[in-house]
């Protein structure tokens, strides 16, 4: 009698006054908002030629709670990017789940981080506009 009374109690004690946290964490378990960007286009001159186009570049994240040792983590990362350390460790520790790190980076970049094969820090693919010949002005004006 006394076990299922204190189970009971325990019951009423989560459900009553501790609903309010338990509906938050499953809101911030279940939902969330993911940006999608959409894959550029090709944009030619009147002669058919390339003026601008979508490449792949990749994007570094982390996932904070993957990573043992955060700050010394972070710290390689930051000497690569060039990032002030302090400010990408506070951003990655105030999100347990997901930081950027470095978005868009270029490839020497994203191969230097890749290459160290730290744990907790993802690659993502995104495509970022290329525009292969900067002089296209002088020679679309030129015709």
């Amino acid at each position: 009698m006394l076990w299922a009374g204190t189970i009971c109690l325990r019951l009423v004690y989560l459900q009553i006054f501790r609903y309010g946290d338990f509906e938050q964490r499953a809101q911030r378990q279940q939902q969330r908002t993911t940006e999608v960007a959409a894959k550029r286009g090709i944009i030619y001159d009147r002669a058919g030629r390339e003026l601008a186009m979508s490449v792949a570049v990749d994007s570094v994240f982390a996932v904070p709670a993957d990573i043992p040792d955060l700050a010394g983590t972070i710290s390689l990362v930051s000497r690569i990017t060039k990032a002030d350390p302090r400010e990408l460790l506070a951003k990655c520790q105030s999100a347990r789940t997901f930081c950027w790190v470095a978005r868009k980076a270029d490839a020497e970049t994203a191969d230097r981080i890749r290459s160290m094969n730290l744990r907790g820090i993802y690659f993502q693919r995104n495509p970022s506009a290329s525009i292969p010949n900067v002089n296209w002005r002088r020679r679309y004006w030129a015709m």
